[in-house]
């Protein structure tokens, strides 16, 4: 935990460096804002995503059985590293937008709270399609010591047992969402730091993803498909928000106050203006 608080305030402290501060917010969208959701180079990705995740099936036991090898289990590093990968991603997204959003407001960063909108937003939509897939899949959870089936699927079952919801990974699909819509807002406000920025945070999304097949918890497919799914809707919510910019969700959630209450806590109150 010592580690993912660490790394949470290094999230924290990089976006306040990176983002413009002040006037730019959503009310004023960027000529790119006028661009269609899907570009060739994100069709590209889609096909190459979902290609992978097409020929990943017939290796998932494989791949599961050599991560499960006690050379491997028994590696600290990795044994570390896995479970702060997947702190990271659920619940840490949540807390670090959370976070930005909250250093927005005290800050009178509205480029900071945009950020933070838009990726809560493409996070909750991939979770939302992730979840569908994975009630209707009903994909058996694999399970090194009981030798489960990588071809064990039983429609609509994933809604009523979570041993059924392997398929897409929950976890991959969020940090994929959240390193697609910080680098699509990124690069519309800070485009040399994109170079610098969204290959670490694509890095972290895979890690989340490693950290799953580590544990035994899903198929390396279901990462591929989280992959997709997360990387699709980041880059949907952003390009949604800025074709939308008076959009309900974004009033909703961009005209919350944050006031101080005594003894450093704080309480979130509904504002009819935006400063």
């Amino acid at each position: 935990m010592t580690h993912m608080r660490r790394s949470v305030a290094a999230v924290l402290v990089a976006a306040c460096a990176l983002l413009p501060r002040g006037a730019q917010s959503q009310e004023t969208p960027s000529p790119r804002s006028r661009a269609p959701y899907f570009s060739g180079t994100d069709a590209a990705v889609g096909l190459g995503l979902a290609a992978t995740t097409i020929a990943l099936f017939p290796l998932d036991q494989r791949i599961a059985a050599s991560l499960q090898g006690r050379s491997i289990q028994d590696n600290g590093f990795l044994r570390g590293s896995s479970t702060v990968s997947e702190l990271l991603a659920i619940p840490g997204a949540y807390v670090i937008t959370g976070g930005l959003y909250i250093a927005g407001r005290v800050q009178h960063n509205n480029s900071l709270m945009d950020v933070a909108v838009h990726t809560t937003e493409g996070m909750l939509a991939a979770g939302a399609v992730a979840e569908l897939v994975k009630g209707v899949s009903g994909r058996a959870r694999p399970n090194f010591t009981a030798d489960t089936n990588a071809h064990d699927f039983k429609f609509g079952a994933g809604f009523v047992g979570e041993d059924r919801s392997s398929l897409p990974s929950l976890h991959t699909s969020t940090a994929f969402a959240a390193a697609a819509a910080v680098s699509s807002e990124l690069s519309g406000r800070n485009a040399k730091a994109t170079w610098i920025v969204s290959p670490l945070l694509y890095a972290a999304a895979t890690m989340s993803g490693v950290s799953r097949l580590y544990h035994d918890k899903h198929w390396a497919s279901d990462v591929a498909a989280g992959a997709t799914i997360g990387t699709f809707s980041g880059l949907t919510a952003v390009r949604y928000a800025h074709n939308h910019p008076h959009n309900r969700i974004d009033r909703l959630l961009l005209h919350i106050s944050i006031a101080p209450l005594g003894g450093g806590g704080a309480v979130a109150m509904w504002s009819s203006n935006r400063e």
